[in-house]
């Protein structure tokens, strides 16, 4: 049969001959009904609505093309699962392990930052295109850290992963609730509605919604300014040795019965002249002070106080900042005196411009760093820096950052003819110093100094009597090297605190100009010490003792021009009565209680301990 039927399929026109009119005409139609039987089936099995037969026997017949389809969307979901891991690995840059240094102190903001304190030691997990690394401190907390607060350990062995699923699980919730962009919209709505944290201050909200320059960010300087570690008074603690068994910046000469001079490596003027090209704050904000401080820097630590001088505006060109010229108050005085033993090549001048400013819709107060720059006072062939005008361009981010541009608009690669190149370095944002020699008489003076501070020139005479006095208790007056006693002195205990007090200075210093004149002698003021130092402690105790103890007088905020000026009528009206006495007694004043006899001075407090 397979033999014959296979010659008719090869050879119809024969098979045809054999076969009668009726049987090929049956034989036609039996062919065509198996056709049109083959065509519905076909049909049914596409519908897939009629019975599992035709169902199976279609998957039987074309199993190849719905594996094929399996397939095609099995890569389909590969594909997206694939895109969407692009998506969520677009800020991961790698997933290399290491070990870090903590530069500075930072506290978290969001709910997945990782607060840190100076030295920890972090364990970095991911490194983002944001800044903001994944790390892992010493107790196990995970979250994430700005990359310039920390730095590389160099040769720090590399973990080996963990496969341990809790700390897999902590790291993937943690990752979870990372936002990757903090909205403006978001972070002001909260604002608004009193949910933000109290943290998040107006600089940042503004810096999200666009409303300030691209160079801009929070203060530095300004931030540690008010930290106590780098307050002047601080500073001018003496401070022990390591073996805590004597004064490492006091010395006293047993010869001629004073406080022996200390010469250090650094003892230079500085001087601000202005600041050019400063870029505004922004819209919808209200400037209510502007001001430069400026500390001492070896590029990645502060080595001394804060200082800080308050600069005003040009009333023509709002981009410029002039200094106040004979000011009558200290904190507008643009002349400070920089002194240091650091040994340090790279020792420099940190210079930051901030801007105290109010939000008009809110009245919230915040600051923001406009800008920053470094005096270097050694040449790279270790001699000191020239004494000259120096003019240095700001710098945006801040001083942990680098290549941050402060304005891009300014165009800081100048390109074109020598004219466009003139009008492109005109418009870089700049600030002018001056360096200068120190006088050999006021050298003299300065070496009576801490050996590392940064303060007006104007508080260095009254730091040098209190220095004076601070030797004959703390060393000369003293029996045993290892008395640690209280010591009963009003001066010697509040006069550190009020170093921070600007306007109070100015009241010590309108008060001694008076009387020095009227009870030193010409020969007496220059040669008669006990005289000076006697005449200092007599009014500091008539003028700002008193003002200490007064109820009246309202604390003293930074950029708060209301409480200022009350503070200034409160001095002045003070001031005016000259007899401290009939002030202390009479019915006008109010004064906190004290007890002279409890006013003391501590030896071993935490001030007398050097910063690392």
């Amino acid at each position: 049969m397979s033999a014959s039927g296979s010659k008719r399929r090869g050879e119809p026109s024969q098979s045809a001959k054999q076969l009668d009119s009726d049987d090929v005409e049956a034989d036609y139609y039996r062919h065509a009904q198996e056709d049109n039987l083959s065509e519905e089936r076909s049909v049914d099995v596409s519908d897939g609505d009629d019975d599992d037969e035709g169902t199976l026997q279609d998957d039987e017949e074309h199993g190849g093309t719905l594996q094929d389809d399996e397939e095609d969307e099995g890569d389909i979901e590969e594909d997206e699962g694939d895109e969407s891991e692009e998506d969520d690995d677009e800020d991961t840059l790698t997933s290399e392990v290491f070990k870090v240094r903590v530069l500075s102190d930072f506290d978290g903001e969001m709910a997945n930052d990782l607060s840190i304190k100076t030295g920890d030691i972090l364990t970095i997990k991911e490194l983002r295109k944001d800044g903001w690394w994944l790390a892992e401190d010493a107790t196990g907390n995970i979250g994430v850290v700005p990359k310039t607060l920390v730095e590389r350990i160099p040769n720090s062995p590399t973990p080996k992963p963990q496969n341990d699923k809790t700390t897999t699980e902590a790291t993937t919730a943690n990752e979870s609730k990372m936002p990757k962009t903090r909205s403006g919209a978001e972070l002001w709505g909260k604002v608004k509605e009193k949910k933000v944290d109290k943290k998040i201050s107006v600089t940042d909200v503004l810096k999200a919604m666009g409303a300030m320059p691209s160079g801009f960010r929070k203060p530095t300087l300004g931030n540690f300014g008010k930290k106590e570690e780098h307050r002047i008074g601080t500073w001018v603690h003496p401070k022990l040795t390591k073996s805590n068994l004597a004064f490492r910046d006091l010395h006293w000469d047993p010869v001629e019965s004073k406080l022996r001079n200390f010469p250090v490596r650094i003892t230079r003027h500085c001087s601000i002249l202005s600041a050019r090209m400063v870029p505004r704050v922004g819209t919808g904000v209200s400037v209510v002070s502007r001001q430069i401080h400026v500390a001492l820097w070896d590029g990645k630590h502060i080595l001394s106080n804060v200082h800080t001088i308050r600069v005003s505006s040009a009333e023509k060109d709002l981009m410029v900042w002039n200094v106040v010229k004979n000011p009558q108050m200290s904190i507008f005085d643009a002349d400070f005196l920089l002194r240091s033993n650091s040994q340090l090549a790279n020792i420099g001048v940190l210079f930051e411009l901030t801007v105290s400013f109010i939000r008009a819709k809110t009245g919230e107060r915040s600051d923001v760093s406009c800008g920053w720059c470094v005096l270097k006072l050694f040449q790279e062939t270790g001699a000191p820096s020239d004494n000259q005008n120096w003019e240095l361009p700001l710098n945006g981010g801040t001083p942990y950052d680098s290549n941050v541009e402060l304005d891009p608009s300014a165009g800081s690669k100048v390109t074109g003819g020598l004219m466009q190149s003139l009008i492109k370095v005109n418009r870089q944002p700049r600030l002018l110093v001056k360096l200068a020699p120190v006088a050999k008489m006021a050298k003299e003076q300065y070496d009576l100094l801490p050996e590392t501070i940064v303060t007006a020139v104007q508080y260095a005479p009254f730091i040098a009597r209190y220095r004076e006095i601070l030797a004959d208790e703390l060393v000369q007056n003293v029996d045993c090297i290892n008395q640690t006693d209280l010591i009963p002195d009003p001066l010697l205990s509040t006069f550190p605190r009020v170093l921070s007090q600007h306007d109070l200075v100015d009241a010590l210093k309108i008060t001694w100009d008076e009387r020095a004149k009227k009870s030193l002698r010409q020969s007496m003021r220059q040669r008669d010490r006990q005289e000076r130092k006697s005449l200092f402690r007599s009014v500091y105790m008539n003028t700002v003792l008193p003002l200490l103890k007064l109820v009246s007088l309202p604390p003293l905020v930074s950029a708060s021009s209301e409480l200022e000026e009350e503070r200034s009528r409160i001095i002045h009206d003070f001031l005016a009565r000259r007899e401290a006495v009939k002030q202390l007694l009479s019915d006008e004043f109010s004064y906190k209680p004290f007890n002279l006899n409890r006013m003391c001075f501590d030896i071993i407090s935490k001030h007398s301990v050097p910063p690392r």
